[in-house]
């Protein structure tokens, strides 16, 4: 099983590279809503894949798909504007409740997503005609990982 946790900031994209990524697999079938968690997704080759919005607790998880019934190979999970130490160690607690909750073991990929500084900013300052100092120091933690990889060395 992957999961792949896409790492952003609103307004920057994650949802449309999580649906790029979603699409690259076989034509999607249909979608089926799994509550606010996220969506499982049914490919026509059958594989299953899950994209599911930011932080979950294990028991949410847990009760997301039975998944003894069935076959999850892949879960993309979204987290937007999140400290970068604290998502780290969130992603490592997450890892293993999927390989505890499966029973398989989980490849981890984690995608650093990082829109340009002007139209970042751009789209913050029209969505809410302000910027957040937190969100100009996040962009800068995100530019600082992907330039100098620490957190997170497999990211791509």
């Amino acid at each position: 099983m992957k999961l792949i946790n896409l790492i952003g900031l609103q307004r920057c994209g994650c949802h449309a590279v999580s649906n790029w990524l979603l699409h690259q697999r076989n034509s999607v079938k249909e979608e089926l809503s799994l509550d606010k968690s996220g969506s499982l997704f049914l490919t026509q080759e059958q594989n299953k894949c899950i994209v599911i919005n930011g932080f979950i607790n294990e028991l949410d998880f847990a009760n997301l798909v039975d998944f003894k019934k069935i076959k999850i190979d892949t879960i993309i999970n979204v987290y937007e504007d999140c400290e970068l130490n604290v998502l780290k160690q969130q992603i490592e607690w997450t890892t293993k409740s999927i390989e505890y909750i499966t029973k398989q073991k989980v490849e981890v990929i984690n995608i650093v997503e990082l829109r340009d500084v002007f139209n970042c900013f751009a789209s913050f300052f029209y969505k809410y005609e302000v910027i957040p100092p937190h969100i100009i120091n996040l962009w800068k933690a995100r530019a600082t990982e992907i330039l100098h990889p620490n957190l997170f060395t497999n990211s791509h």
